[in-house]
């Protein structure tokens, strides 16, 4: 049970304020938070929740502000003068998650007097126009925070673009944020980023770009190539952090990714055949194995996916200090090159045993947990304790290893 209370910047009980208990993890190689359980402020400022054992980070919020920011313009002071708005807090008075002071809660204990310190800062206007008025059509504008947090959904704004295609977000507090703008049939969007600082932003001209369909083909090296009929291209949203869609390749190769958004995306392959990887994306005249396919301006080119069918395998081994098979073990696959693209994970089998199969040549290392937060390992600041028992494997094309390891302790902490 946590508790505490929420105060404002005279230290009264604030009523009505949003916590927020926040579990970690990580997504698409990116640390994340999602929420582990809500409370609401009452009169007294106090607020109560029930969380499972684990370190935790909170977050607070005034409902008033947020109203206000879904609110759009109405509630704007006169003239050019900045605002003042509350701003999310991160327990205790830390304006990001950077500066949060982390909550180990152990099983059955209560921890009290969690409390927050809510502050005031200065916050802006944002403005703006679409290039072109949708009449009859219901468009709408949201402002998200850049941030890895699901807190941020704690500071989402979102307003209706007006008839004449204006629209007006206030209470915008200093940082970066998303603008998305979307037509309520889903048929075109927008996307772009914005540096909020010491002054209103006016004058935005927002453009709605059609969904847009990529045409690709993949290739596979070799005289004796398989078949690509059957691979699985996706493309993953870098910005936005959602999936753009995804399309099974034909026996000629084609495919057609459709409806997607304007943003950078990642491309990635699955259910292809055994010891098959992916060796290189092209988008017209770029590679963009890494960096990714930049469609924030729409689609100007195809995508060229070239695989190879010389994949290496490894295998590893999950034993206890006894030598018995260690089941339900996570084990990841770690390159030395960090390319988000090549890391791997799975769980040990009845037999202790995990396979990895397609691996593109290089360095890599092996690490096995007993109890880890999924994806933990693209972290490398998480993975400094344990270099010392990670298992390091180097291959080629068409090799075949195996490798024994030692899973860390379920009742290891960093």
């Amino acid at each position: 049970m946590i508790s505490g209370k929420v105060l404002d910047e005279d230290g009264d009980p604030m009523a009505n304020a949003a916590v927020v208990v926040l579990r970690p993890g990580y997504e698409r190689g990116r640390k994340q938070y999602t929420s582990a359980g809500e409370a609401m402020t009452g009169a007294t400022g106090e607020y109560s929740v029930s969380v499972t054992a684990g370190r935790y980070l909170l977050a607070a919020a005034s409902m008033a502000s947020l109203r206000a920011g879904l609110q759009g313009a109405s509630a704007k002071p006169p003239g050019d003068e900045p605002e003042t708005t509350y701003t999310t807090v991160y327990y205790p008075r830390s304006p990001d998650e950077t500066g949060a002071a982390p909550v180990d809660a152990a099983a059955g204990a209560e921890l009290r007097g969690m409390d927050f310190y809510m502050t005031k800062v200065k916050a802006f206007r944002v403005s703006g126009k679409l290039a072109e008025p949708q009449p009859g059509k219901t468009t709408f504008v949201v402002l998200t925070p850049r941030t890895s947090t699901i807190a941020a959904a704690l500071a989402i704004k979102m307003v209706q673009v007006q008839p004449d295609g204006s629209f007006e977000f206030i209470g915008i507090t200093p940082g970066q944020w998303l603008l998305r703008a979307a037509g309520e049939t889903g048929g075109s969007a927008s996307l772009q980023w914005l540096t909020v600082e010491d002054k209103h932003i006016t004058g935005l001209v927002v453009t709605l770009a059609p969904l847009a369909d990529l045409p690709g083909a993949i290739t596979v090296e070799g005289k004796d190539t398989v078949s690509p009929k059957g691979t699985q291209v996706t493309l993953d949203g870098v910005e936005a952090g959602k999936s753009g869609g995804q399309a099974l390749a034909g026996e000629d190769g084609k495919f057609t990714v459709k409806s997607l958004m304007p943003d950078r995306y990642q491309v990635r392959i699955s259910n292809a055949p055994a010891n098959v990887y992916l060796k290189s994306v092209r988008y017209g005249s770029q590679d963009v194995t890494d960096d990714g396919v930049d469609m924030t301006g729409g689609v100007r080119g195809s995508i060229e996916v070239l695989l190879n069918p010389n994949g290496a395998e490894i295998d590893g081994v999950v034993a206890d200090d006894d030598g018995k098979p260690m089941p339900g073990v996570t084990v990841a696959l770690i390159p030395d090159s960090r390319r988000y693209r090549l890391f791997r994970s799975d769980t040990t089998d009845q037999t202790g045993a995990v396979r990895f199969q397609g691996v593109p040549p290089g360095d890599y290392k092996l690490l096995a947990w007993e109890d880890v937060v999924s994806g933990a390992w693209y972290d490398p600041e998480f993975l400094k304790p344990f270099e010392g028992k990670a298992e390091a494997v180097t291959v080629k094309e068409n090799d075949r290893k195996s490798v024994a390891l030692k899973a860390v302790p379920k009742e290891t902490k960093r």
